[in-house]
């Protein structure tokens, strides 16, 4: 339904209204494509990717929205 030449990335599920995604504008649906310059292959990579940021560090984050691959700033 995303026009992905393979199966790959992480779904959103839902966003925190308090947290760093939000802020930087990930929606509901996106599909997380590569995160701080990992491709992203399956949702179980994501939370360990994400684990390994320094709190503050700001980083790439692509993202699948309605057919366009957008770059977002995560911090």
């Amino acid at each position: 339904s995303m026009d992905l030449t393979e199966s790959r990335g992480a779904l959103v599920s839902e966003v925190r209204a308090d947290g760093p995604a939000k802020e930087a504008g990930i929606k509901v649906s996106d599909a997380i494509l590569e995160f701080d310059g990992h491709p992203i292959k399956d949702s179980t990579e994501l939370p360990i990717l994400v684990a390994r940021v320094p709190v503050g560090k700001a980083v790439d984050v692509k993202v699948l929205r309605d057919k366009q691959i957008q770059t977002l700033k995560v911090t």
